[in-house]
């Protein structure tokens, strides 16, 4: 069974995210791509550390966001469904049993650990479209002439309002 610490942390409600889980006592971390909230960096820490439990395995999940309890183990509205939803179909296509329990991080040097690390992955006044621009690019080893010309006008179709 893994045991498993997650948190996530915003600048700004919604602004600039992080996030960060331990998984068997290796920390980890990413930055949200678009500006978000609490809530959803809290919840992105859990579906990152969810996706690295094998198929068939088991874990206890440790979280400070009762939100994100309520979330997961209660069919109350989530105002990140869709998120919620794909997490959910992971476990159920991987056969993964999650347990979570909520902690309060103060006593706890791995909350306390992943607390401090989700703040410290929070990528503040980096422009929006630069981050996602970076992000595309490395992950699909794309040239800087497929970036402008093909990626970044449907970004901009996605975000009417722009992004800066």
């Amino acid at each position: 069974m893994h045991i498993i610490y997650t948190d996530g942390a915003c600048s700004g409600n919604p602004g600039p995210y992080g996030c960060a889980w331990m998984i068997d006592g290796v920390l980890k971390t990413t930055t949200g791509l678009i500006p978000g909230t609490n809530n959803l960096a809290e919840l992105e820490a859990i579906w990152q550390a969810t996706q690295e439990i094998e198929d068939h395995g088991e874990a206890v999940i440790y979280t400070d966001s009762s939100v994100c309890v309520s979330w997961l183990t209660k069919n109350i509205p989530c105002q990140y469904h869709r998120l919620r939803q794909e997490m959910w179909n992971y476990v159920q296509q991987h056969d993964i049993h999650i347990h979570f329990k909520r902690i309060a991080g103060k006593n706890c040097p791995q909350a306390v650990a992943v607390d401090k690390a989700a703040k410290a992955a929070i990528v503040k006044n980096v422009p929006v479209k630069r981050k996602l621009t970076e992000y595309i690019a490395e992950q699909n080893d794309i040239t800087d002439e497929e970036l402008e010309d093909d990626v970044l006008p449907f970004l901009m179709g996605m975000f009417p309002g722009g992004l800066k």
